[in-house]
């Protein structure tokens, strides 16, 4: 093909409008502007930019950098400072439309779509590049497996390859930016630059270029679940790697399976807790804890994929996250005959909830407060267990709690309160607990997170209320009190998580 000037082009395009023929537009893709991702970064992007631009024709660019609006120097002091377009700033990317390569990829997602309609449900509501991998991998998986196909065999091998693409891409847990991310938390520039946010404004942005004005900023933020389904499927975190495990580096250094905790701890560094709860409360800073709190459960309610958890591995994982790296806890409890390894289901010999517990799985989780959308609760039908993670408002009177779907109003799977005072829990703060629970809820055992409980063995008195104490660092368990056997009805776990604040980190 022989090579042309911007003069061969220009002639073509006059000739093109002559005729009133539409002219096309262009798209670069993967413009990342960062120096270190892409050799040239800025420069690179301004020139093809400008390539475009100078033949009066549209390009588009695509790029999930915040800095990609920026690619010209600002005007010197010596300018006319006349006001002049610069770019429009679309808020999100389009829908991806499904397109499969060969006709062999062809017959693999026809006839898994088939099975399960869900599984292009989701690719659509998905930004293109996840909904890419995604259509990817499945079409991989069930081209090589020539066995019977489960729902969520497929969706536990596939979401763990996104996850992993994603973190190839950005590398974004390599970074303690990025981490921070994961939780998250919205309005922060880094969010997109560093993890897949979207614009806050969903309107179209124009940006102008003029001397002394204000710079453009981006607000960003996670987007609504069905906006992009497989970021809150997949990317924030599932079994094959958790929601704070770092697998983008190379293969050589392996994971680094971060904790919960330690992730919450490593934002805290030389940074107070959110000051924007009244500073007038003894408990200012319980927002954090309990953002902390909903994570671990969160990240411990995915661990054995989308089939949901038995309580027992549940619990194991739940301490975990309160280590120095993720890990399943063994508990152990001292008794007559010395010193026993149990299992959560164990703590509830004699009560009500015995049988429930053994029996109970917890839901693979939305984010808290997210929603999954109907389409993939109706994933049941398949084996599949998906349900939802609360941070309840204060009439609830509980903290975290989560939620069935269909349950009636006053139950839930199971609650959590907690208390980060920065001091030892009191037995009047567990009095005042009990009978928030009791006035709101129908309950037979409650989670509550603490730094330390204080010694109140002989003032406990409720006599059809168990109380024990389980070390979240060590998994040691302490019973405070023990109803009689036939009076065992309720019981009140207390997770005693070390200290959270800084500068103690235990």
């Amino acid at each position: 093909m022989k090579k042309c000037t911007c003069y061969d082009v220009s002639e073509v395009i006059e000739e093109m409008k002559k005729q009133k023929k539409e002219l096309p537009f262009f798209i670069l893709d993967e413009m990342i502007t960062n120096e270190t991702s892409v050799s040239g970064g800025k420069i690179r992007a301004a020139f093809q930019r400008n390539v475009f631009r100078a033949l009066g024709l549209v390009v588009l660019i695509m790029g999930t950098d915040s800095e990609i609006a920026q690619l010209l120097e600002p005007p010197s002091e010596h300018s006319s400072g006349v006001v002049h377009n610069w770019m429009s700033v679309v808020p999100c990317f389009p829908p991806y439309q499904i397109m499969v390569r060969t006709d062999i990829e062809r017959h693999a997602w026809e006839m898994i779509v088939k099975q399960f309609p869900v599984v292009e449900t989701i690719a659509r509501g998905s930004r293109g590049r996840f909904a890419r991998w995604f259509l990817d991998e499945v079409v991989t998986y069930v081209s090589t497996n020539r066995g019977t196909i489960e729902l969520y065999d497929l969706l536990d091998e596939v979401f763990g390859r996104v996850c992993f693409k994603a973190q190839q891409t950005k590398h974004y847990m390599s970074k303690v930016e990025g981490r921070y991310a994961q939780q998250k938390n919205d309005g922060t520039l880094d969010n997109m630059d560093l993890h897949f946010a979207n614009l806050v404004d969903k309107r179209l942005t124009d940006v102008v270029i003029s001397f002394n004005e204000l710079l453009w900023k981006p607000r960003c933020c996670f987007p609504d679940v069905e906006e992009d389904m497989l970021l809150y499927l997949a990317v924030l975190g599932g079994k094959a790697y958790s929601g704070y495990h770092d697998c983008s580096r190379s293969p050589v250094h392996g994971i680094i399976a971060y904790s919960t905790k330690s992730i919450f701890l490593e934002q805290l560094d030389g940074v107070e807790f959110s000051g924007h709860e009244n500073t007038h409360t003894e408990s200012r800073d319980f927002k954090t804890f309990e953002n902390m709190v909903a994570h671990a459960l969160f990240c411990a309610s995915r661990r054995n994929g989308v089939q949901g958890i038995l309580f027992n591995d549940f619990y194991a994982w739940l301490l975990g996250e309160f280590q120095a790296m993720s890990t399943m806890v063994k508990m152990t409890v001292h008794d007559a005959s010395g010193k026993k390894e149990i299992v959560a289901g164990d703590l509830f010999d004699g009560y009500s909830a015995q049988e429930a517990m053994r029996k109970m799985v917890i839901p693979f989780l939305a984010p808290p407060n997210a929603e999954w959308p109907q389409y993939i609760l109706n994933t049941r039908d398949h084996g599949c267990n998906f349900d939802h993670l609360v941070r309840a408002c204060n009439s609830d009177r509980c903290d975290v709690f989560i939620r069935s779907a269909g349950s009636e109003a006053r139950t839930a799977l199971f609650l959590c309160e907690c208390k980060r005072w920065g001091r030892i829990v009191s037995f009047r703060a567990m009095q005042r607990i009990i009978r928030g629970l009791n006035a709101k809820w129908q309950w037979e055992f409650v989670l509550v997170f603490c730094e330390e409980l204080a010694h109140f063995r002989p003032a406990w008195k409720h006599e059809e209320i168990g109380c024990v104490k389980i070390g979240c660092q060590d998994g040691d368990v302490e019973w405070v009190f023990q109803p009689k056997e036939g009076n065992r009805k309720k019981l009140v776990v207390v997770m005693q998580t070390g200290k959270t604040g800084l500068p103690a980190r235990g």
